[in-house]
């Protein structure tokens, strides 16, 4: 593999060894990136966030980014919880040097991208087409295949989780694989829209240089599994989401129950009882 091959080249020189200012507080693992959410893929799309803001040709552009970022491209490479990141590591986890590339489409043509990324779930895994998503984005698959995206959208100022909306316009950092219509991609370069002038991208720059930014900026990586995408049977996972309403409601009613319990007791049957005065 070549891309390893360059990798253990790098091993030898001294500069890959150095340490980024970051730390990890968690175990950060590569190896489930091609089929299901893992804290790299989450670390890497915040990482790509986090550049588009800080490029100085995005300016004017709002705030309001996402990103996607292809399982392919990562390697299964581990950073233990209390390690010094490295330079090494980094493009361990990130060796095709992929640029990252800032779009626009709409809202019709992002569901279409995960449902390639869900043919990576039931068809070829080995291709890596399954997408890892940035903060702000939740996915649900069922049964290998796309259910609903939804993103933040601002409503009188308040940003809420909704599903995303075929009209409107997204602003989005994709990989060069994408952006260049590789793998099942191939169809995605024709629905981009216009950024600046005649360009339907804007480069941001590689994709492990956007990370190293990101984590020298960064002191302590926390970053998690935090349940951006939902796999299996809609209706379990449905159901899991509202468990801590009903679980609340559940206790709720149950206070009340015992409340009203205990007053009638209290107020009524004891004082009969005792041939006391009620409570009232």
């Amino acid at each position: 593999d070549i891309a390893r091959q360059g990798i253990d080249q790098l091993i030898s020189m001294s500069s890959a060894k150095t340490e980024l200012n970051a730390m990890a507080a968690v175990t950060i693992d590569g190896g489930s990136c091609w089929m299901n959410e893992c804290n790299l893929g989450n670390l890497v799309t915040d990482a790509m966030v986090h550049c588009a803001h800080n490029h100085n040709s995005t300016s004017g552009l709002g705030h309001d980014f996402i990103s996607v970022w292809h399982g392919g491209a990562f390697f299964r490479d581990v950073v233990n919880a209390t390690e010094k990141i490295k330079i090494l590591d980094v493009h361990k986890w990130l060796p095709y040097h992929n640029t990252a590339y800032l779009v626009k489409m709409y809202g019709n043509t992002l569901r279409g991208m995960f449902e390639k990324s869900a043919t990576g779930l039931r068809e070829d895994p080995a291709w890596g087409q399954f997408l890892q998503v940035s903060s702000g984005v939740e996915v649900t698959y069922s049964d290998k295949y796309l259910y609903k995206v939804r993103t933040i959208h601002y409503n009188n100022g308040i940003p809420q989780l909704e599903e995303i909306r075929d009209s409107s316009v997204y602003t989005v950092i994709i990989p060069s694989i994408i952006y260049r219509g590789k793998t099942v991609y191939t169809n995605f370069p024709k629905d981009l829209l216009s950024v600046q002038g005649n360009s339907t991208g804007i480069s941001l720059g590689y994709d492990d240089d956007c990370l190293i930014q990101y984590l020298n900026t960064t002191k302590k990586i926390t970053v998690g599994f935090e349940e951006r995408i939902f796999m299996g049977d809609v209706d379990r996972i449905e159901c899991n989401k509202k468990t801590g309403l009903t679980v609340f409601l559940t206790l709720f009613i149950a206070a009340l129950i015992i409340g009203s319990a205990y007053a009638t007791w209290k107020c009524f049957i004891q004082p009969r009882r005792e041939n006391n005065n009620f409570c009232f």
